[in-house]
């Protein structure tokens, strides 16, 4: 018994020794392995992509493509990009908006995760997004358009019919080579997505590899792509034998347009050919009418070349009598059994105005650009200065029985007492529709002479009801009058015909012919046909505008 007691008792002992020792700093031992809470990086707020060749570019950021150091994600330092084409991640010692990825050159779907990482490598939650880049797998799988080819004994033209721009692909410039007869490299690049070229001193029977490069743009489910990039191909041209002899126009191309009006134009217009050659001697045809007939057609000898400098004086005599749609071909001086071609020119005369006003100077409102200023003729409110089509354009403000005198300076034909042909045309506005005389010409007369009517149809005195269309109210139009007093009287509504007046003789120098000075806005002295306008422009020429002249008036340099 005193046995157990003294053992329970060393029992007890060690227990409370032990209990002893272990209560006191009970945790310090776990501190050393406990560690703090971890916060990790801000991840990207968006995550969208755009595909190019063999690339894709990734946006990251709502706030658009802004600098790293404006990217402010709490405590990312990186960005990192996986992908499982990738042998390791993508690492970018700075937070990105946008990162542009290369080398993608499987036609597979690549998908990507992006986050941000902090100093410690923690990483952000992954923005993901799959893209399918455009490879050279996707260009593989194209076929070019097959192209028009017009041959002769020893040149060929090669062009196609159809824009080669399409659902696959918008293309916009081509270059070519070959090599020719004398195994000389021939060049030669274009733009658009028509292409068209000769391939030439060329023999028949023989393959000729030509060399075709176009500049696209591809298309991945009807969207273009990123990058413009070449796309080659080969034409295997291969003239027949029994291809004859062809005169092939080259330049000018068939939308060439020649501005006589445009002082900054060249003076010379370039024409050039493929030479034949058993021809000796080339003759250069321009004219009016595609049948080139002989009073209607300026024709030159230019002897054994293939290009020719044409002054533009010679040009002016074929358009002196009005703008037009030319025609030009190249043919063998003396007769040789050979086909040839015809291509348009287009021809704009030479349209100097005799009076120009545009109402741009507030300081000095009725200066001329061009003649004599305008005098304003008012009894009661004034003419005022306004706004016209656009912030550039001006316009002016007239009230009613207010005026404009102009005098235009055109002098009559010899034998004429009045102007007989001329061009009026003015940018107007009209805020309400009633008898309105826009031209009083003959002072004499009881009325004014060019009207505007209660329903905007534009005409002179007298002829109504007939306008293919009107001007409409709160509207800006240009209004023109072509007039040759023993032909016609043309109107123009936004440089649309509209109204053809049949005249004859009787009407020369009649209430129509135009007197030293035009009173504009004018009616006769009862001023019963009156209202209030607004102009931004008026011009006065001293012939008759054609109908494309009136239809391109914008477009002529002649201002």
């Amino acid at each position: 018994m005193k046995e157990q007691k003294i053992y329970l008792l060393w029992i007890t002992a060690v227990v409370f020794l032990l209990s002893g020792f272990s209560c006191t700093d009970m945790y310090d031992s776990l501190r050393e392995f406990a560690t703090e809470e971890t916060v990790y990086p801000a991840s990207f707020d968006t995550i969208t992509g755009k595909i190019g060749f063999e690339r894709v570019e990734i946006d990251l950021s709502t706030k658009g493509r802004i600098p790293p150091s404006k990217m402010k994600l709490q405590k990312a330092k990186k960005t990192v990009i996986e992908c499982s084409f990738f042998d390791s991640p993508m690492i970018i010692d700075s937070v990105c908006s946008w990162v542009n990825i290369t080398g993608l050159t499987e036609p597979e779907e690549y998908t990507f995760k992006v986050y941000t990482e902090d100093e410690y490598g923690n990483r952000s939650i992954p923005q993901e997004i799959s893209l399918i880049p455009y490879t050279s797998h996707d260009l593989n799988q194209m076929e070019l358009l097959s192209p028009l080819i017009t041959e002769s004994s020893s040149t060929a033209l090669i062009e196609w019919n159809s824009k080669l721009s399409g659902v696959l692909f918008d293309c916009y410039a081509y270059s070519y080579s070959y090599k020719d007869n004398d195994n000389v490299t021939q060049t030669g690049t274009g733009t658009g997505d028509l292409p068209s070229f000769f391939v030439e001193n060329v023999r028949k029977g023989n393959t000729i590899p030509v060399e075709l490069t176009l500049k696209i743009r591809p298309k991945k489910n009807g969207i273009s792509i990123l990058d413009t990039i070449s796309w080659p191909s080969i034409i295997n041209l291969n003239i027949s034998e029994s291809a004859s002899d062809v005169i092939f126009l080259k330049t000018p191309t068939a939308s060439q347009v020649i501005d006589l009006n445009d002082a900054k134009e060249s003076q010379t217009c370039s024409f050039s050919w493929t030479k034949v050659e058993n021809i000796d001697s080339y003759t250069l045809k321009i004219s009016t009418n595609a049948s080139f007939p002989t009073d209607k057609t300026l024709e030159l000898d230019l002897g054994n070349i293939s290009s020719f400098n044409l002054d533009v004086s010679e040009i002016k005599k074929i358009v002196a009598d009005g703008s037009a749609r030319c025609y030009w071909t190249i043919v063998p001086t003396t007769a040789y059994s050979t086909s040839t071609q015809t291509r348009a020119l287009i021809v704009y005369r030479e349209i100097p105005p005799s009076g120009m006003w545009l109402f741009d100077d507030i300081n000095d409102l009725f200066k001329a650009e061009i003649g004599k200023p305008l005098i304003e003729v008012s009894s009661g409110i004034k003419i005022t200065p306004a706004d016209g089509p656009t912030p550039e354009d001006k316009a002016v403000f007239i009230p009613e029985l207010s005026y404009l005198k102009c005098q235009h300076g055109i002098s009559p034909n010899p034998g004429k007492t009045y102007v007989n042909e001329y061009t009026l045309s003015m940018n107007l506005k009209l805020t309400s529709f009633r008898w309105f005389s826009i031209a009083d010409i003959n002072s004499a007369n009881n009325n004014g002479e060019l009207f505007i009517s209660p329903y905007g149809e534009i005409s002179v005195n007298g002829y109504w009801n007939s306008a293919s269309a009107n001007m409409k109210l709160n509207e800006w139009h240009r209004v023109m009058y072509s007039i040759k007093l023993d032909e016609f009287v043309k109107i123009y509504l936004d440089g649309n015909l509209v109204k053809t007046i049949s005249t004859n003789a009787s009407w020369v120098d009649g209430m129509y012919a135009l007197r030293p000075e035009l009173l504009l806005f004018k009616d006769d002295n009862s001023w019963n046909d009156r209202n209030n306008a607004y102009a931004s422009e008026i011009i006065i020429w001293g012939t008759s505008l054609n109908n494309m002249e009136a239809a391109q008036l914008d477009e002529i340099k002649f201002r």
